[in-house]
């Protein structure tokens, strides 16, 4: 599942479930993203990713 951490409100999300992802710049959830506004409800919002995953993003940045 590729997750990343909101740099809004630190929010875990799935890149799935979001139009901004990757919006301006910064990587936001559904709830953040100026296009929709609202949490999709898909899954729990949780601040910590689940054990076992990497924030797609961060790992991509390290890896450069």
């Amino acid at each position: 599942m590729p997750l990343f951490k909101c740099e809004k409100c630190g929010v875990i999300e799935n890149t799935a479930l979001t139009l901004c992802s990757w919006s301006a710049g910064k990587k936001l959830c559904s709830e953040c993203c100026p296009k929709q506004k609202k949490w999709h409800n898909r899954f729990e919002k949780t601040y910590q990713m689940p054990k076992g995953e990497k924030d797609i993003f961060k790992d991509h940045e390290t890896e450069s």
